[in-house]
């Protein structure tokens, strides 16, 4: 059994923790898309003037004249999640990485420590959220489940049966699908992940490719995910770009 933590604006969360003063200001981090600059994560302040990621950033400075801008970078927002990682070690040894906004936490091995599973996972789930970071959280037999589970913001259950039932209910979109995958999923008549993962493995390949057969295969726990299980680093180094100027 897996956790999975997603943290939907960690570089956004992790500025404001490191320099709170930036949170009395709107402020919002944009990054260029098909040619075009748009908003990708933005605080309260902001949200209220109108600005909403995926808004075009011209848009977003015409409805907020105050609005702080800043280059949004997954390199930094990885160093975040490393830095999270190394946080959350205490208490779990086995987690993966899944850059720049997640990680999963193998929870079987934590049963006899803290006394069981779901013990395990109220241990974990209060210290993620005693931090000042937006967390998403979801169980799944596997990690892959677990992170489609949490990135939808599905509910949380360690029920096998009701994790099932959740996966089954995500839109094709949200299902981890390539683009073209859900394209022809969708020209199908497939609106949700579980008509797909209905069909013999066979009409999957032949339909939507291997990928998207091994995609479903994973999933199920039908084939097993090779994890790169994550070390804290020797040494540690972090660097901090202002908003607003020093006096």
């Amino acid at each position: 059994m897996w956790l999975y933590c997603h943290f939907p604006q960690l570089l956004l969360d992790n500025r404001v923790r490191l320099q709170p003063e930036s949170n009395t200001l709107p402020l919002a981090f944009y990054q260029l898309q098909s040619s075009q600059s748009v908003i990708v994560q933005c605080n309260a302040l902001a949200l209220e003037c109108g600005v909403r990621p995926q808004l075009q950033t011209v848009m977003a400075i015409s409805l907020c004249e105050q609005l702080q801008l800043m280059e949004y970078s997954s390199e930094r927002e990885e160093q975040a999640l490393q830095q999270l990682a190394s946080y959350l070690y205490q208490w779990a040894a086995k987690l993966v990485l899944y850059p720049p906004q997640g990680l999963a936490i193998e929870l079987n091995s934590l049963e006899q420590l803290y006394g069981g599973r779901n013990a395990a996972f109220d241990v974990l789930a209060q210290k993620i959220q005693e931090l000042p970071i937006t967390s998403q959280l979801a169980v799944a037999g596997n990690p892959l489940a677990a992170k489609l589970l949490a990135e939808s913001d599905s509910s949380v259950s360690l029920l096998a049966e009701k994790q099932a039932a959740l996966l089954a209910e995500l839109p094709i979109q949200n299902a981890g699908l390539s683009l073209k995958a859900q394209k022809h999923s969708k020209a199908a008549g497939f609106r949700l992940l579980g008509e797909l993962m209905q069909l013999p493995g066979g009409e999957v390949g032949r339909q939507l490719g291997l990928e998207t057969l091994l995609h479903l295969e994973q999933l199920q726990g039908l084939k097993q995910q090779s994890h790169n299980f994550f070390m804290p680093p020797e040494s540690f180094q972090q660097s901090l770009d202002l908003v607003t100027e020093i006096p």
